[in-house]
């Protein structure tokens, strides 16, 4: 049996997800490009239900993951709709809750790769610890690399892969063995 949600992004409809249930349960997102990068959860009932990372397809995005019952252990009974990560669920859902501050990204927390990405605290004004200290950097699935720190959210784009002003990067740092040109984010933007 298929079920039709709809993906809410900045407010607006962009797109479907579909849901079979069988022996394990498939869900197969699409929507437009907000020209970010999107992570997806579904939400019911107060609860939040982490998808993943929706990837380039066509014009628009996709996101297709085949889950167990073990691994929506936490997910929400009834689905309601789908939309970026990191919203506050409510109980009483008339309309989505309000993303917190902008996209949700990793925070400086241990990983949660069963329950999706960690949530993003408020923004400060930190600098990164020195190269040689510990920060946990997350892959976000396109070559680049991100983190929050104090805050603040970091993404880490290999130096070969320069397309961003080289005076906007807050260090060059080099991360498991590559270089990487670390920018400070602002609204998923680099500031």
């Amino acid at each position: 049996m298929d079920e039709s949600y709809p993906i809410l992004i900045d407010g607006r409809s962009a797109g479907t997800l579909r849901v079979r249930r069988g022996l394990l349960t498939e869900f197969d997102a699409r929507c437009d490009d907000p020209g970010r990068l999107l992570r997806l959860s579904v939400y019911g009932g107060g609860r939040e239900g982490y998808l993943g990372v929706m990837e380039p397809a066509g014009d628009g995005l996709r996101l297709c993951r085949r889950l167990s019952r073990a691994a929506m252990a936490g997910f929400p009974e009834a689905v309601e709709y789908a939309a970026e990560s990191g919203q506050k669920p409510t109980e009483a859902e008339d309309e989505p809750a309000k993303p917190a501050d902008g996209p949700s990204s990793p925070a400086d927390a241990p990983p949660e790769p069963a329950d999706g990405p960690p949530k993003e605290p408020a923004a400060a004004d930190t600098p990164l610890p020195e190269p040689e200290t510990d920060v946990l950097w997350y892959q976000a699935g396109d070559g680049t690399l991100f983190t929050v720190h104090g805050g603040v959210h970091y993404r880490a784009i290999p130096v070969t892969a320069w397309g961003l002003p080289p005076e906007s990067a807050a260090e060059r740092r080099v991360i498991d063995g590559a270089e990487y040109a670390v920018f400070a984010l602002k609204d998923n933007r680099v500031i």
